[in-house]
């Protein structure tokens, strides 16, 4: 038996997390030249779609892809136990046909952003064949990681030897690997590089050719739906010349603005304007950080104990007398800080703060690494509550698309691991619901999923990163999504773009990414030699699966440096 190109049905009667081998019942010989083996992962979320009927099992049918001829199937599933390969029913079935798609070389997409989210929005929305606009305020590609501010200029957020916090491999898009001799974890230069690298690929290609158009220092200042024609007037202005305002039709619109444009600061004053007002420029958000220079000898309060607070703390520390993290709750805190409780009031006249449960100091400086609000700048929609600065956003369905007006949608907003391949995986589901392969999702599938998420997570921004669901298994849930989308062929020299995929091995990565960051610390100077976690000495206990060749259909592991032989 040989199965066609086409749909496979699994039938099993259980769903947990084992592995299990599966031959099909082949009596001829597989040809040497044939890869015949490929492994389909099967979502929690999987929706079971009606199979043959069995009178001896209670049985649900879930759909794998399938586009190889093979003659053996790996497959992950769930089971209390491992079951039996006689658990399982193959069932081939006629393979759909589609007509191709046309006329959306006509259909104009706004991507707002031509940073990483909006270089993945527009990747996808080309390879569906739309016609795609960038707006980018900055005078570049890249985004944040340009270093350029929000309308061009320096007053960007890098900072002197800015240094991602997770390894690159974890940051990655999965059709544009790093160059092989990318530090494991990055400098900002590196990143801008290689979103830059994305982008003039992106140009170049055929699509990019023939349907995109980047409007570099161009930033849009409203966008307006007009009922009538069910489009989008998008109002922009370009930053470097006194032009006037342009209005411009599009039939969708991507906002991928990013999540670094309005610093918060804590909603309760507490001595800190008059602070800034008695002693200018010593109270700051981190956005205004530049270098560690100006704190030689000084004592340094920071505020917070996220990535930026780790990484401006970690750079003071080698130059200031002391510094000291202020924290809602104990965590740790780098090598050479020291810790306080928050903060109950500030006392300018005397430069001293107080802190609960702590005692009070004196300092020369005062920084907020506190995060950044969501917001967008839009007039004609200040009053609906999607575009106020704050820390959530509501009525975005998957954190995606608008509910009221699903021809809206959003990237790149949960603020989480592996962002890049979030971008990616959600502008898959994007691109593939404006072109119709994929149905609009309803209203009452929508208002059942926020009620859902609201019922459990009030800051609704925030459920990925809480524990709803895993990066790997948000991730995973836009792939197979994105699956589901009805074959329309562009033609038969024309590959879509295909989404992501957070493989086992990533997982495993992640976890022991605390590890590996120390470990690469700690090499000092020489860290930039170090690409690769085996570079470090670290193996993974889960290998990757991409090394045998056998992912899901369609997917790479964002792992693996396909220049160079496999070193995780």
């Amino acid at each position: 038996m040989v199965w066609d190109y086409g749909m496979l049905w699994l039938e099993f009667n259980s769903y947990k997390r084992h592995t299990c081998c599966l031959q099909a019942n082949d009596t001829s010989p597989t040809p040497r030249n044939q890869k015949h083996t490929e492994i389909a992962y099967l979502p929690s979320e999987a929706t079971p779609h009606p199979g043959p009927e069995s009178d001896k099992h209670q049985s649900q049918v879930y759909p794998v892809q399938s586009s190889k001829r093979t003659s053996h199937l790996h497959i992950v599933y769930a089971s209390s136990t491992p079951a039996p390969a006689a658990a399982f029913h193959i069932y081939p079935t006629p393979v759909p046909q589609f007509p191709k798609m046309s006329g959306l070389k006509n259909t104009r997409v706004a991507v707002i952003g031509g940073g990483m989210a909006g270089l993945a929005a527009s990747r996808s929305l080309l390879a569906e064949g739309f016609n795609v606009t960038i707006f980018e305020s900055r005078s570049q590609l890249g985004g944040v990681w340009t270093g350029e501010g929000l309308t061009g200029g320096g007053d960007g957020l890098m900072y002197d030897g800015l240094e991602t916090n997770v390894a690159r491999s974890m940051m990655t898009f999965s059709d544009q690997p790093w160059r092989v001799t990318t530090p494991l974890f990055p400098p900002d230069s590196c990143v801008k590089e290689y979103l830059q690298d994305y982008a003039n690929t992106l140009r170049a290609s055929p699509d990019g050719r023939e349907s995109l158009s980047c409007r570099v220092g161009t930033q849009v200042i409203d966008i307006r739906f007009v009922p009538g024609s069910e489009t989008w007037e998008v109002i922009s202005q370009t930053v470097y010349s006194l032009n006037g305002q342009e209005k411009q039709t599009f039939h969708r619109v991507v906002v991928a603005m990013g999540t670094f444009n309005t610093p918060s600061m804590p909603e309760t004053d507490l001595g800190r304007s008059e602070w800034e007002l008695r002693h200018p420029g010593t109270l700051f958000h981190s956005s205004k950080y530049q270098s560690a220079e100006p704190f030689t000898g000084k004592t340094v309060l920071i505020v917070g104990n996220g990535p930026s607070a780790a990484g401006i703390g970690r750079q003071i520390c080698e130059v200031a007398d002391r510094v000291v993290f202020s924290l809602r709750t104990d965590r740790p805190i780098i090598r050479g800080a020291y810790k306080a409780g928050p903060i109950e009031r500030l006392i300018p006249s005397r430069k001293t703060v107080h802190f609960h449960g702590t005692p009070a100091e004196r300092f020369d400086y005062i920084i907020y690494c506190t995060g950044f609000l969501y917001d967008f700048p839009f007039p004609s929609w200040r009053n609906d509550p999607l575009f106020n600065s704050g820390i959530n956003i509501p009525n975005l369905y998957q954190h995606i698309f608008y509910q009221p007006i699903p021809t809206l949608a959003f990237v790149g907003l949960p603020r989480i691991t592996a962002t890049f391949m979030i971008a990616e995986a959600q502008a898959a589901v994007v691109a593939r619901v404006f072109s119709r392969r994929l149905p609009q999702p309803t209203d009452r599938e929508m208002n059942r999923w926020e009620r859902n998420v609201r019922s459990t997570d009030p800051n609704m921004m925030m459920a990925v990163a809480r524990g709803l669901s895993t990066p790997d298994e948000y991730i995973n849930l836009l792939h197979n999504w994105s699956w589901q989308a009805r074959n329309f062929s562009r033609g038969p020299d024309v590959d879509e773009k295909l989404p992501p995929f957070y493989c086992r091995c990533m997982v495993e990565a992640q976890k022991v990414s605390d590890r590996v960051r120390r470990l690469y610390m700690a090499r000092g100077a020489r860290r930039f030699d170090f690409t690769t976690y085996g570079s470090l000495n670290i193996r993974l206990n889960i290998p990757c699966p991409s090394a045998r060749r056998s992912m899901p259909l369609g997917c790479s592991c964002a792992m693996v440096d396909r220049q160079a032989s496999w070193d995780i």
